[in-house]
This record gives C-alpha cells, sequence and structure tokens, in this order.
C-alpha cells in the first residue's frame, strides 16, 4: 500500500488481503475496549475479523475467553 500525495491510497493487487472477485456483504465493528475488532463477511462464505492497533487494521486472532 502507498500514500499518494493528493491523499490517495494506491494497493497493488499482490497485496490484497480479498481477491477482486470477492464482495463484502456486511460489516460489523466492536468498538469494546476488549476487542476494538471489524468483522466481516464476504461472498466467498469467509467471515474475516480485523483488530484495530496502533493506528491500523491487522488481521485478528481468536479471542480467549
Amino acid at each position: 500500500m502507498k500514500k499518494e500525495k493528493n491523499g490517495k491510497v494506491s494497493i497493488r493487487k499482490k497485496d490484497l488481503v480479498l481477491p477482486t472477485n470477492v464482495r463484502i456483504l456486511d460489516m460489523l465493528y466492536i468498538p469494546d475496549k476488549k476487542y476494538k475488532t471489524l468483522v466481516v463477511s464476504s461472498s466467498d462464505g469467509i467471515v474475516r475479523g480485523w483488530k484495530y492497533q496502533q493506528g491500523s487494521f491487522i488481521k485478528a486472532t481468536q479471542p480467549d475467553n
């Protein structure tokens, strides 16, 4: 990912986490201090979790309960 001077972000195809033919169906952000997680369901039948840490989202791991 590269941020341009005009504020736009350019992403190379090899940097994509989702294949370009997959569509996001729904998103849910859980703002609880313990989780701070973005849950995303997609057209390929997979639900992915992203955790907000240090100013960006990273892939989340299964939380310990």
